[in-house]
This record gives structure tokens, C-alpha cells and sequence, in this order.
């Protein structure tokens, strides 16, 4: 997002920051400045998406220093969907509340950041904590399932077999 204001002082630029503008350009503004900036949010936008669409890349953004808003928003949004995995009832809705944002602002941030949904995103999520619960405990399938928020395990190891291309028992066998 790019937010254009007639007002450029320096507490406005500040706000309109702080609620998700990815640039903010006073006007009137400069079409060239206006051209580079669209042109560089475009290109780490695809260069993030490249990196957040491999399977097993969301855990690992935790672990790196942000150095850019977008990872920042990112390590805000896994930090919260991960302190709700249990939680079966936690979805798009309690997340939008959580990051004040509205479903299609917080759909379309996710989506051009990682390529996904909010709904597949937070799925994932849940999906690769599975994944890691399999590997490091000693927790049967279902108790995984409901672990990190799936209220059916048949439903749970479909999307797990989708997601990793493997059954998560097989996963267990390791």
C-alpha cells in the first residue's frame, strides 16, 4: 500500500506507516520517485514470495533478523497464530482482530508476501508445528491433529499429506 497525502509532515508520515503503507509520498508527488518506489515494493514482494512458498520457510523466518516491514509484519502474524495454534477456533476473524486490520487488507498483505490466503496461511502454520510435533514427540496422530487445532484428525492428515506429500504416520516412522 501507498498512501498519498497532502499533508507531509513528519507525525503523519509516521501514522500512515505505523497502519501498513508500504512507501508514503506527499503530493505533489513525483511520477519517477512514485514509478522506482512501485517498482522496488514490487520486486522484494516476488523476491519474499519466492522464499515464503517453499515448504518448512515460515518456522524459519522467526529465526532471521527482519530487516524490512514485510518480515516484521510477518514475525508479528506468526508469532500470534502461533500462540493460538490449539485454539480450533482461531482463524481469518480472530487474526484481523489481533493485527487491527481488516480481512482485506490482512488478505492481501499475506497474499503478496507469501503467496497464500490468510485461511491457507494460518493452516500452514498449524501444518508445519504438526510436522515438528511428529518429529520430536512422542504423540500419536490425533493428539497432534488437536494439538495444533484440527477437531478432525481424518481431515488433518489429508491436508498434512497435501501440504508435505506425505502421510504425517509416515512422518512419525521418520
Amino acid at each position: 500500500m501507498v498512501d498519498f497525502e497532502s499533508v507531509s509532515d513528519q507525525p503523519s508520515k509516521i501514522t500512515g506507516l505505523s497502519h501498513g503503507a508500504d512507501a508514503y509520498l506527499s503530493k505533489p508527488f513525483n511520477k519517477e520517485e512514485l514509478l522506482v518506489r512501485m517498482e522496488k515494493l514490487i520486486e522484494l514482494r516476488h523476491q519474499l514470495q519466492l522464499r515464503y512458498k517453499k515448504p518448512g520457510s515460515l518456522p524459519a523466518v522467526m529465526q532471521a533478523k527482519a530487516d524490512n516491514p514485510e518480515e516484521l509484519f510477518l514475525q508479528k502474524v506468526i508469532r500470534i497464530v502461533e500462540a493460538n495454534l490449539a485454539d480450533e477456533d482461531f482463524g481469518m476473524h480472530e487474526l484481523c482482530r489481533a493485527v487491527n486490520m481488516s480481512r482485506s487488507h490482512l488478505f492481501r498483505k499475506l497474499k503478496a508476501i507469501t503467496g497464500k490466503s490468510t485461511t491457507v496461511f494460518i493452516r500452514t502454520l498449524r501444518l508445519e508445528k504438526a510436522k515438528e510435533l511428529l518429529l520430536t514427540t512422542d504423540l500419536n496422530v490425533s493428539e497432534v491433529a488437536y494439538n495444533v487445532g484440527f477437531n478432525n484428525p481424518k481431515y488433518f492428515s489429508r491436508v498434512f499429506v497435501e501440504e508435505f506429500g506425505v502421510a504425517p504416520s509416515e512422518v512419525r516412522k521418520g
